[in-house]
C-alpha cells in the first residue's frame, strides 16, 4: 500500500490504531470484479480449517486468493457441519478485514481520559511483565485475575498452567453456551456427569419447552439439518414438532402446534402432560418398571398435588390442548421432549419436569431420544488435562455472576486486583453484569485486553496486546456439544498475519519466558503450535484416539507423526457418542424437588419474580437470535444486516411490542423509546410484532457493546442488565427472573 492509499484509509481509523476499510475494500471489488482496480487474482486454493465464532466449532473449506481468505463453506467430512454452515460461519472469514482490528500493540495511562498509543511488542510485553513481577516481589500473587471463555482448547491449558505458577486462583471461566440445569437435572435423575444429548435427527415427535433449537442454541447448524431429516417424507412418516414458548419465534413458526404459555411456565406444562399420561395410564410401564424406582410414590405425588385447573391458570394454554399434546408424545414412535434455554428461574425444575417425560414414555437412551450419558473418551481425556492443570477457586465461593464480582471488586479494597487479564470479549457476550464489572474495574492499575478488535474487553483497558484472528494461527477445540459426535477440531493458519499482532498463547510464552524461574520451568511449550502438537500428542499416547476416526479417512494412522499431519489436514478427528444401559432413576428424589416439599410451598406460586413496584406494566421476555448471540464482535455487518427476519431491527437493539400495545402506548413501529426495569434504562427501536403477548415486551439480548467496532451498538448499559438475577436455592449460576418494564416514548 502506498502513502496515499494509506492516508486515505486511515483518516477513518482511530489516529492510526485500527485497520480501516483498505483491505476489506480490496477484497470485495476482487472478489465482485476478478480484473478489479487492484488486478487479477492470482492464486486461489482451498483450506480447512474450523469456526470459532461459537462453541459448536463446525469445520470449514476456506477459499484463500492471493493469501487472502475470501469465502467459507462447510467441510462436509466434519460430522457436525457435514458440508453447511450457519450465517456466522459464512461471515467468519471477514472478521480477519475488521476496520475496527487493532493494528499493533496499544497502550494508555488512563482508560477514560487519556488517548490510545501505539507501542512496540518489546515495550508492551515488558509493561505486562513488570507489573506482574511487582505482584511477585510483594507476595501479591494473588491479586491477578484473569477472564477467559469456557474454551476447551490448548490456550485454556496454557492460561491455567501460567495461573497456577504465577500463584493466583482467580481464573474466572465465563460459560454462556448452554443452560446449566439441563446438566443438574441430568444429574439428579440419571446420575450423568455431562449434559444430555438429544437425538432430534431420530425422533418421530420433538416437544420442545421453550429450546430456540432452531435459533441460538447447541449447533445451528446440526439442529437444522436434524430437523430437515425429521421433516423428511421419504423416511416413511413425516416427523412432528410441538413448540411451548410465550413468543412466536423463528422455531415456533416452524412447529405443527405452538402453545403460548406465560413466560417463566415452561416447567408447569411439562408438569400438566405428565398429569395426563399418569392420570390416564398412557406412560410406558414395562420402562418404567425396569428403569424406575419409586414410581408409585411419584404418581401419588402427581395425582393430589396437580390439577388441570391450576396447571391452566398458571401457565395459560387451556388443559385440553394440553391433554391433546400429552396424547401425542404418548402415542409417537420415537417421542423426545427437551427443555434447554437461557437460564431462568425454575428452570432446574422445567428441565426436571421435560425429563420425566422422557422417562415416562420409555424415551431415554433409545433411538430418536434422549441420551444421558456424553462421558466418552475424548471428554475423559479432556477433565484429565484440566485435572493436570488444578482446579481453580474464585475470589468469593458465593459468587455466581459478573454483577457479584463487581460488587467484590468495588466495595473491598483488599480484594481488588492489581491486574486484570480479559482473553476476549465472547465471555462478555451478553451476560448479566457486564457493564458494573467493566465500570468496577476502572480502578484497578492495570487492564489487559488480548482481543484483536476494539471491543468492550478494551473499554477499561490500559494495555492492549492484540491476538491474531483464527485465519491467522494455530489452533484446536474440543467440542462436547449437544450433537452426536464429540470432537478434537485441530487446524493450522492459512493466511500471514496482516497486521503487526500476535497469537495470545504466544503473548503468555513471551511474558512467561520475562518473568523467568518457576513460571519459565512451566511454561515449557516454544510456541502455540508446539502446546497444540503436545496436546495432540498426550490424546494420542493415551490410547483414546482409537476410539475415533479423523475426518475423512477411514483408518487412524498407527503413529503419532502421520496421525498429527493427518489430523491438522482434514480438520480434526471425532467419536460418535453411544447410549449406554439406562440407570434407575430416582425419581421420588427428582420430584421431592419439583412436587415435593418446594412444590407445596414455593414452586407452586410459579416462577420466581422480581419485586413488584408501580408503574411498570409489561413482563419482559428476554431472547437470542442466531445471527449475533454467543459471539464476542458485534462488529459483522452482514450479520447485523440479517440479525432478525421478524421485524426490521437490523443494526439496533430493539424491542418487540404487540401492536394493541403499540396503540395503547401510541408507540409507532420503528421509532425509538426508552424501555426501562428498576435496575435501568436502554433506548431502543420498537418494533410492532404480534407474535408478542399484549402484557410482554421482547426484548434481543445480545448487540450491545460499551466499546465496539462502527457497526457494533454501543450504548451505557447493556440489555442484560435491565434483568435482575438471583439463585435458586442450592444454586451457583445466575438466573433471570420475571421482570416487570415500562416503555416510554421518546420526546
Amino acid at each position: 500500500m502506498d502513502r496515499r492509499k494509506f492516508l486515505k484509509y486511515g483518516g477513518a481509523t482511530i489516529a492510526g490504531l485500527t485497520l480501516g476499510n483498505y483491505f476489506g475494500d480490496k477484497l470485495f471489488a476482487k472478489h465482485i470484479n476478478k480484473n478489479g482496480w487492484e488486478g487479477p487474482y492470482g492464486e486461489e486454493k482451498y483450506e480447512i480449517t474450523f469456526c470459532t465464532q461459537c462453541p459448536a466449532g463446525c469445520g470449514m473449506n476456506v477459499k484463500v486468493s492471493d493469501g487472502f481468505p475470501t469465502t467459507a463453506t462447510g467441510n462436509s467430512s466434519c460430522p457436525i457441519a457435514q458440508g453447511k454452515l450457519c450465517p456466522k460461519g459464512v461471515a467468519a472469514p471477514y472478521l480477519m478485514y475488521d476496520p475496527d482490528r487493532w493494528v499493533a500493540p496499544v497502550i494508555r495511562e488512563n482508560p477514560f481520559s487519556s488517548p490510545w498509543q501505539k507501542v512496540s511488542w518489546e515495550k508492551a510485553l515488558a509493561t505486562f511483565a513488570d507489573a506482574l513481577k511487582k505482584l511477585q516481589d510483594s507476595g501479591r500473587e494473588k491479586k491477578l485475575m484473569w477472564l477467559m471463555s469456557d474454551e476447551h482448547s490448548s490456550f485454556t491449558l496454557l492460561v491455567r498452567k501460567f495461573m497456577r505458577a504465577f500463584g493466583s486462583p482467580n481464573l474466572f471461566t465465563i460459560k454462556n453456551d448452554r443452560d446449566p440445569a439441563a446438566k443438574k437435572s441430568n444429574a439428579l435423575m440419571f446420575n450423568a456427569s455431562t449434559y444430555p444429548i438429544y437425538d432430534i435427527e431420530n425422533a418421530s415427535l420433538i416437544l420442545s419447552f421453550g429450546t430456540p433449537f432452531l435459533e441460538n442454541w447447541g449447533s445451528p447448524t446440526f439442529q437444522h439439518r436434524a430437523y430437515s431429516r425429521l421433516r423428511d417424507p421419504s423416511s416413511g412418516l413425516r416427523g412432528q414438532f410441538i413448540h411451548v414458548e410465550p413468543r412466536f419465534s423463528p422455531t415456533a413458526i416452524k412447529a405443527d402446534i405452538w402453545l403460548a404459555n406465560k413466560p417463566g411456565t415452561e416447567g408447569y406444562v411439562a408438569l400438566g402432560i405428565a398429569y395426563v399420561l399418569v392420570k390416564e395410564r398412557m406412560y410406558n410401564s414395562k420402562f418404567i418398571s425396569k428403569h424406575c424406582r419409586d414410581f408409585g410414590d411419584f404418581r401419588d405425588l402427581i395425582l393430589k398435588n396437580v390439577s388441570p385447573q391450576k396447571i391452566e391458570e398458571i401457565s395459560g394454554i387451556p388443559y385440553v390442548q394440553i391433554r391433546k399434546v400429552a396424547h401425542m408424545f404418548a402415542r409417537a414412535k420415537n417421542p423426545l421432549a427437551i427443555a434447554e434455554r437461557r437460564p431462568f428461574s425454575n428452570g432446574l425444575f422445567a428441565s426436571c419436569a421435560s425429563l420425566s417425560l422422557n422417562l415416562l414414555v420409555g424415551s431415554v437412551n433409545q433411538k430418536g431420544g434422549l441420551l444421558t450419558d456424553n462421558q466418552t473418551l475424548l471428554r475423559e481425556f479432556w477433565e484429565d488435562e484440566l485435572l493436570a492443570t488444578q482446579e481453580h477457586t474464585s475470589l468469593e465461593d458465593n459468587l455466581t455472576s459478573l454483577d457479584d464480582l463487581a460488587e467484590v471488586i468495588a466495595s473491598n479494597p483488599e480484594k481488588r486486583p492489581a491486574v486484570v487479564v480479559i482473553s476476549d470479549s465472547r465471555c462478555l457476550s451478553g451476560i448479566h453484569g457486564k457493564s458494573s464489572f467493566l465500570k468496577a474495574i476502572r480502578e484497578v492499575p492495570l487492564v489487559v485486553s488480548l482481543s484483536p478488535y476494539k471491543d468492550d474487553s478494551s473499554y477499561s483497558a490500559n494495555l492492549v496486546l492484540p491476538d491474531h484472528t483464527f485465519l491467522e494461527k494455530w489452533q484446536d477445540r474440543f467440542v462436547f456439544g449437544n450433537t452426536m459426535n464429540n470432537a478434537y477440531t485441530c487446524s493450522k493458519p492459512l493466511a500471514k498475519p496482516l497486521l503487526n499482532t500476535m497469537d495470545k498463547a504466544d503473548t503468555i510464552i513471551r511474558v512467561a519466558s520475562l518473568l523467568g524461574g518457576r513460571i519459565q520451568k512451566t511454561m515449557q511449550q516454544k510456541n502455540h503450535q508446539d502446546a497444540i502438537r503436545s496436546t495432540a500428542k498426550r490424546f494420542f499416547d493415551s490410547g483414546r484416539a482409537s476410539s475415533g476416526k479423523i475426518f475423512g479417512e477411514k483408518n487412524l494412522p498407527d503413529n503419532f507423526e502421520d496421525f498429527f499431519l493427518t489430523l491438522v489436514k482434514n480438520g480434526g478427528w471425532y467419536e460418535q457418542s453411544s447410549a449406554r444401559p439406562t440407570p434407575r432413576a430416582n425419581v421420588n428424589q427428582l420430584y421431592s424437588f419439583a412436587t415435593g416439599e418446594l412444590f407445596s410451598k414455593e414452586l407452586w406460586k410459579g416462577p420466581q419474580k422480581a419485586d413488584e413496584q408501580k408503574g411498570y406494566p409489561y413482563t419482559l421476555y428476554p431472547f437470542d437470535v442466531l445471527s449475533l448471540s454467543s459471539i464476542g464482535n458485534q462488529n459483522q455487518p452482514l450479520l447485523q444486516e440479517i440479525v432478525t427476519q421478524l421485524v426490521d431491527g437490523a443494526w439496533t437493539v430493539w424491542c418487540e411490542i404487540n401492536p394493541k400495545t403499540a396503540e395503547k402506548e401510541r408507540l409507532r413501529n420503528g421509532e425509538s423509546a426508552i424501555l426501562e426495569s428498576p435496575l435501568g434504562k436502554l433506548e431502543v427501536k420498537v418494533c410492532h410484532y404480534e407474535g408478542i403477548p399484549e402484557d410482554a415486551i421482547g426484548l434481543f439480548i445480545g448487540n450491545e457493546s460499551l466499546d465496539g467496532g462502527r457497526w457494533a451498538r454501543k450504548g451505557a448499559i447493556a440489555p442484560a442488565d435491565l434483568l435482575p438475577f438471583k439463585s435458586d436455592e442450592g444454586e451457583k449460576y445466575p438466573l433471570s427472573i420475571v421482570t416487570k418494564v415500562k416503555l416510554t416514548k421518546i420526546g
